[in-house]
């Protein structure tokens, strides 16, 4: 499958692999190893959260980036994920680790750290907007020759809740979001819609 997603997107395109960890480690070294080829961007998350060591055997074992994290709470619990090396990408979900008080907090922890931030977003557009906020205020690491491409994740599948409950003000274009400029998160609510998923 990923060959063949690669084949139709073609090599400008960023490809990604998201497991949902769901091998354990010698599935997910050999998998990683058979998809070194087709330039995949990252792996996420490979293996059960918990297993930090396992994460960074991995890490060490392919030349994937390895992302992970989207199961971890405050800056507390990406701290061991950070300081064993386990990642290159930690995925904070600000709707579940706290908020954007706490994952700006993980974001510099990541920084001190030498990684890249790239949020986990699932669900409504109250989550989607709020890591397009969060995003649009990373700074990018000092004396880098080349500026970070700062990513989140845009949910596109099937999602009633999301679809017909909020309503976002924002508009992605060749693969760029331009962010809100209205008060809050730029969420709007349709109260209608949302009475029929309160029955």
């Amino acid at each position: 499958m990923v060959r063949e997603v690669r084949k139709a997107i073609g090599d400008d395109m960023e490809l990604m692999v998201d497991s949902n960890h769901a091998y354990n480690l010698r599935e997910a070294i050999k998998l990683s190893k058979s998809i070194e080829d087709y330039d995949i961007g990252w792996f996420e998350p490979p293996v059960s959260p918990e297993f930090y060591n396992r994460y960074a055997e991995l890490r060490n074992a392919t030349i994937i980036p390895i992302a992970g994290g989207e199961c971890e709470y405050l800056r507390c619990g990406f701290h061991p994920l950070l300081r064993t090396n386990a990642v290159d990408i930690a995925q904070p979900d600000i709707a579940a680790c706290s908020g954007l008080t706490e994952v700006k907090k993980i974001s510099v922890l990541t920084s001190t750290y030498g990684k890249e931030i790239v949020p986990h977003s699932w669900g409504t557009y109250i989550a989607i907007s709020a890591a397009m906020h969060f995003i649009s205020n990373l700074d990018n690491v000092p004396g880098r020759m080349f500026n970070s491409n700062f990513w989140m994740e845009h949910d596109r599948t099937d999602n009633e809740l999301r679809d017909k409950v909020t309503i976002p003000d924002f508009e992605v274009k060749n693969g760029e979001i331009k962010v809100s400029d209205k008060p809050g998160l730029g969420v709007g609510i349709d109260e209608d819609a949302l009475k029929r998923f309160c029955k």
